[in-house]
């Protein structure tokens, strides 16, 4: 069966006034529910929001907070439509077990990415390369694949360093010219793909979309799969 896609130009996404209301989660935590794929979660949240007459833009960013108590690395989640899709998105959250949220501060489209959007009946999510994909194209939560993707609790333990993305200050690693060209720390096993993908792009020039992190059968594994689980495949 084809899937059905969409070029980014055909999609009528909601700009707002460029500032977005959010959720927080702390994703830590929703890995340690066993939680390991984000996307599924917010596109669960609002699969009974498919049929309204508005359109719903999704604009994601991660970063490192200190919100719930301690730093960890946390989903701020934004909605750009109908405000009550964020309450929806809240309640979907609150009610895993052990999962940390809360309603967050407002986040610029300028620090953002929009990842999900819902218009006439479907649920999109953006694949890459301006392309997006209908949700029931995905993979259904708790598939064997999903399964697979379950880190141990070993995994999941926060480093020494500084909780970012990269084991160095900043969303982006320093890089220092010595001997050697170019140098940088490597990547947290708890960042998410799609944030280390973004960030080899930005560091190298790169167009966007233009870097894949594959697994051993060359497949890329999807964006909000853990640097952690990557690891694993080539072990």
């Amino acid at each position: 069966m084809d899937k059905k896609t969409k070029m980014e130009n055909e999609l009528s996404f909601v700009q707002g006034n460029g500032m977005f209301p959010t959720v927080e989660v702390n994703l830590d935590s929703l890995e340690k529910a066993g939680k390991n794929f984000y996307l599924d979660e917010i596109c669960e949240a609002l699969k009974f929001k498919r049929t309204t007459k508005k359109q719903i833009t999704v604009y994601l960013r991660e970063s490192v907070s200190i919100n719930f108590g301690d730093c960890c690395n946390s989903l701020f989640i934004g909605v750009a439509g109908p405000i009550n899709a964020l309450d929806v998105l809240f309640a979907h959250f609150r009610k895993i077990q052990d999962v940390q949220v809360r309603l967050g501060e407002f986040i610029p489209a300028s620090h953002s990415k929009k990842m999900i959007h819902l218009e006439q009946d479907d649920i999109w999510k953006y694949e890459g390369d301006g392309v997006w994909m209908a949700i029931n194209e995905l993979e259904s939560l708790g598939s064997a694949e999903n399964n697979q993707e379950v880190e141990t609790a070993d995994d999941l333990q926060a480093d020494d360093e500084y909780h970012a993305d990269l084991e160095d200050e900043g969303d982006i690693a320093e890089i220092q010219k010595v001997t050697r060209p170019l140098r940088m720390r490597a990547a947290r096993k708890t960042a998410s793909v799609g944030t280390i993908r973004q960030t080899i792009e930005t560091i190298f020039g790169l167009p966007e979309g233009s870097v894949q992190l594959c697994g051993p059968d060359k497949q890329p594994l999807r964006s909000d799969a853990r640097i952690g689980t990557l690891r694993k495949r080539w072990e």
